[in-house]
């Protein structure tokens, strides 16, 4: 006997749920299954949001009744596992749990394990330092940027700290792209606990805003939307962030790359300069 499992994804019931929803098959009455076939819809035929519009051209369902019958395997969409092997996992139902998206690529790809990126959980308490002023800190699919200044004995919570060059994301709207690195003026940053900070192990081969520029590219977006747990909010925690491949650059792009970090740190860099020469002339207006 065989347990059927169809992974819908988010918004097909919108604009009633946004929840992630799954359809079981299985024959009534039968001994338990002694295997389970996985199949992922991405596309269920409409855009997945409140109008849920008509999409042109044909949707996964038409591929899921193809292989349905014969529980044919294709690469990232489909697959099918034992009852043993998913007694391993505790019982664990997702597709993406036994299967990976990855997106085709050029030249060497590599996983983003430990060896490319680590967690940062360096917590710090403003209420230690009630006299100290602190920089919270926000993630959007904009980067990163200063909320509001905030004195330490304001601080109603603990705070996660990041550096210059960490790479810091929402784990709960990640997969829209709420992502950036700590620029070197917003250094020594706080970020809400909530936040997942993590930080390249070798900035030279693997640089944060490289690192941060794959994850926002929109074939990325689908991958992270796959790997998110299936809850009522999307969530990429660090263990699946790092089951995640990406494109190793090569030396000549590497080159490329700290070419437009040095670039981009100079605009930044000018950019602060001009909004302080602004907010100096404001102030000689107001008196």
């Amino acid at each position: 006997s065989e347990l059927n499992i169809i992974s819908l994804p988010r918004g097909v019931f919108n604009p009633y749920t946004p929840e992630k929803t799954n359809i079981l098959y299985f024959e009534k009455g039968e001994n338990q299954f002694k295997n389970c076939f996985f199949f992922a819809i991405q596309n269920d035929g409409f855009e997945l949001n409140a109008k849920r519009k008509p999409i042109a051209g044909s949707s996964d369902i038409r591929k899921c009744l193809s292989v349905w019958d014969g529980f044919i395997e294709i690469k990232g969409v489909s697959t099918s596992q034992s009852r043993g092997l998913i007694g391993q996992s505790d019982w664990n139902l997702r597709p993406f749990c036994y299967m990976e998206d990855i997106p085709e690529i050029q030249g060497e790809g590599v996983y983003l394990k430990d060896s490319i990126v680590k967690e940062i959980v360096e917590e710090i308490n403003p209420n230690d330092y009630p006299d100290q002023e602190f920089t919270p800190l926000e993630v959007s699919k904009n980067g990163i940027f200063l909320k509001n200044s905030l004195l330490g004995s304001e601080a109603t919570q603990k705070y996660k700290r990041a550096w210059a060059g960490d790479i810091v994301y929402n784990p709960h709207r990640v997969n829209i792209g709420s992502i950036g690195v700590v620029p070197n003026h917003l250094n020594n940053g706080l970020v809400s606990p909530a936040y997942i900070v993590i930080r390249s192990n070798n900035p030279s081969e693997y640089p944060p805003n490289y690192l941060v520029s794959v994850l926002k590219h929109p074939r990325y977006l689908k991958v992270i939307m796959n790997y998110c747990l299936a809850s009522t909010r999307a969530s990429l925690p660090f263990d699946e962030l790092i089951r995640i491949k990406i494109p190793k650059p090569s030396v000549d792009e590497l080159e490329l790359l700290s070419s437009a970090e040095k670039h981009l740190q100079e605009a930044i860099k000018l950019q602060k300069e001009a909004e302080q020469e602004i907010d100096q002339i404001t102030k000689d207006y107001i008196k």
